[in-house]
């Protein structure tokens, strides 16, 4: 059947090895600037490995380097084959067709990573000398590699719409107030390393002067994130000189960043006459119970004695006035689509508005 064919393993080091290099400066130095925030003594640092097609076993051999920690698989776009990698036959003859791509997100510290690259440097100098049992699938690994880096901030909002949402929230209103995002993290299936995940996030939130509304671990999914609201300097910054810019979005505990903002529903049109206001109630009152993405004007003529809201965490004193409408008030759009989309294969989806 068709397959992935990389370079070969000579090509393969001079390609890789500086990057294995890099990779390894970059956990040194993020060991030194993380000394006195964690506890740890080795911190980690989330790795991106970039192969051409897939390799099903990677998380097993993963699992066997101490250090290492899989964390998410992810699909990327097909590619045109180049002179690196190519489609082969069941011939092992290069065809044109594209060339698939995966994400392979792996949270690892410097003794591991040290690791890595003694098992590349050994295959690259015999790529049929044995790997120890269960490391076999890193050997396919290696010879499939187009990159191996750090999860980036640009890699946390690329797919997000984060920056597009921001820039054009920024033109329309301008950048007042506080602006609400959900942060999701990697998800640890440890819970001690989750919890202090989610402190050291939290303690990023509050240095940028924002605040952590609330926060969901959902394990069944592998799902963990908060909701924050961020200062507005913050958004600049990033719209300004780019995601890298803020601490919050260079930390390596954060997988994705994306905007929040309610779900509409498509074709809502304003009422052409709204109901008389002291309409009398109907005979039979029997209660209805509806969950609302908002706060209303409880107390508005047409609602007054028809709604009692039950608000057990006290959102309604996030609430201005403003922001509030009754039952009948026109809809601020006549026609609203939500566009729903998830930055992670696991997470639930991002949802904005496209009038």
């Amino acid at each position: 059947m068709p397959r992935p064919r990389g370079p070969g393993p000579q090509r393969q080091g001079e390609r890789l090895t500086p990057q294995f290099t890099a990779l390894r400066e970059v956990l040194a130095a993020h060991r030194i600037t993380t000394a006195g925030v964690t506890d740890e003594q080795d911190p980690e640092l989330v790795v991106v490995f970039d192969l051409a097609g897939t390799e099903a076993e990677f998380y097993r051999a993963v699992a066997k380097v101490e250090g290492l920690e899989f964390l998410a698989e992810m699909v990327e776009d097909d590619a045109e084959p180049d002179e690196e990698f190519v489609i082969v036959d069941a011939f092992g003859v290069a065809t044109t067709a594209d060339v698939p791509g995966t994400i392979y997100a792996v949270m690892s510290n410097v003794r591991a990573a040290d690791q890595l690259i003694r098992l590349f440097a050994g295959w690259q100098s015999d790529p049929d000398a044995p790997f120890d049992v269960g490391l076999a699938p890193l050997k396919r690994a290696f010879a499939q590699l187009k990159a191996v880096r750090p999860w980036s901030a640009a890699d946390r909002v690329r797919e997000t719409g984060l920056l597009e949402a921001w820039q054009e929230d920024v033109t329309i209103v301008g950048g007042q107030g506080l602006w609400r995002v959900e942060i999701e993290l990697w998800f640890r299936a440890d819970d001690r390393k989750r919890a202090a995940a989610q402190s050291r996030v939290a303690r990023l939130v509050e240095d940028a002067r924002g605040a952590v509304v609330s926060s969901a671990v959902i394990p069944a999914i592998q799902y963990h994130a908060l909701l924050v609201d961020l200062p507005p300097n913050q958004i600049d910054a990033v719209l300004a000189e780019g995601p890298e810019a803020i601490a919050l979005l260079a930390s390596g505990l954060i997988a994705f960043v994306a905007p929040t903002q309610p779900m509409g529903l498509s074709g809502l049109e304003p009422a052409e006459h709204s109901p008389p206001t002291g309409a009398a109630l109907p005979a039979e009152s029997r209660p209805r119970t509806a969950l609302l993405d908002g706060l209303p004007l409880a107390n508005h003529t047409t609602l007054a004695g028809r709604l009692v809201i039950d608000d057990p965490d006290d959102h309604a004193a996030r609430y201005t006035s403003a922001q509030q409408h009754h039952g009948t008030a026109p809809w601020p759009r006549s026609s609203v689509t939500a566009t729903c989309r998830s930055p992670s294969h696991r997470s639930p989806p991002a949802c904005t508005y496209d009038p």
